[in-house]
């Protein structure tokens, strides 16, 4: 995608695929052997994102678990709105999701029983920017 993609052709090309599960747990330090896929430092503690194995294995709970959705279209970091309109139409539909950019795509935790759901919404939003942009 270039870098002057609008939020229209984003939309048009995110593909959502669905991945593997996560759970989340704050923590003091790093566990050992554990990579977590997301990690974020607050104040209060270390928040990761690790598989329900890695999960497992250093004791963490591995209730709740989280569904990773990748859209396969090119990030860009720039574009204005992406997040929000995602977030927007997932939260119309009462699917709370986290999401995180990263500099080549945009990854969407989302509860794993609302996955499935998540996924085929995501695909209509597509859907709907294609037929805007006469794709």
């Amino acid at each position: 995608m270039s870098e002057n993609a609008t939020y229209e052709q984003m939309l048009a090309q995110i593909d959502p695929r669905i991945g593997v599960e996560y759970v989340f747990a704050s923590v003091t330090e790093l566990p050992p052997d554990v990579e977590p896929v997301a990690l974020i430092r607050e104040p209060e503690g270390i928040t990761i994102g690790v598989t329900l194995e890695e999960a497992a294995r250093a004791g963490l709970s591995t209730a709740d678990p989280y569904t990773i959705i990748t859209l396969s279209a090119p990030g860009s970091l720039d574009v204005v709105g992406l997040n929000s309109g995602i977030a927007q139409v997932l939260s119309s539909r009462s699917i709370p999701a986290n999401i995180f950019s990263g500099i080549y795509h945009t990854h969407i935790f989302v509860p794993s029983k609302l996955a499935a759901e998540a996924k085929a919404v995501l695909e209509d939003v597509s859907g709907q920017a294609k037929a805007w942009l006469n794709m």
